[in-house]
């Protein structure tokens, strides 16, 4: 089983679902996805309790370079739960015009998109000197030892695999923030 049921599981999981697997050799793999749909609920019903492992994110801008619109949905989720503004590129070189007229405390990078990657992306923005102390998280289903060192050897700070971890980004995008924070305004 390969990427898409595990974007898949991570989706089910933001729905609050269950996926279930049968198998049987020689007949084929049946996966059930179950959703909870309320038809009778309303607005005051829907308040959920405060998460308390939801860090507070509600001053910080991230910029999302990811051309998959499903991995863009789930990370922009997480990212938006804990009240952090994102904007979002779908390729490097949309990542780095997004650059030019705004300032981001991240940015959560792809490796592999058309027109121009996240590596190439990544080294055009650190040759650029107000950008030089800006996180650069990779996000890449690609953990070979090989690929970790090309995202570090492109300038990236830290490195995320696919599907996303929540609590991972959390931690993640909390140990760069915390020491690139200046306070300065954001556009």
């Amino acid at each position: 089983m390969g990427l898409g049921l595990a974007i898949t599981r991570s989706l089910v999981d933001l729905l609050n679902g269950t996926i279930t697997v049968t198998s049987q050799t020689g007949v084929g793999t049946t996966f059930t996805v179950r959703i909870p749909v309320n038809e009778d609920v309303t607005p005051a019903q829907t308040e959920s309790p405060v998460d308390s492992s939801i860090p507070d994110c509600s001053d910080i801008q991230i910029l999302l370079a990811e051309d998959s619109d499903t991995n863009a949905f789930v990370v922009t989720h997480h990212l938006t739960r804990c009240g952090a503004r994102v904007i979002r590129a779908a390729n490097g070189r949309e990542a780095l015009a997004a650059l030019d007229k705004h300032r981001f405390d991240a940015v959560l990078m792809d490796v592999s998109m058309p027109e121009m990657d996240g590596l190439e992306a990544t080294m055009r923005l650190r040759e650029r000197e107000e950008l030089a102390a800006l996180p650069v998280i990779a996000l890449t289903a690609h953990v070979a030892e090989a690929d970790i060192r090309a995202c570090e050897d492109a300038g990236m700070n830290s490195f995320l695999s696919k599907p996303i971890d929540r609590a991972s980004l959390y931690r993640t995008l909390g140990q760069h923030i915390s020491r690139n924070k200046d306070g300065a305004d954001r556009d």
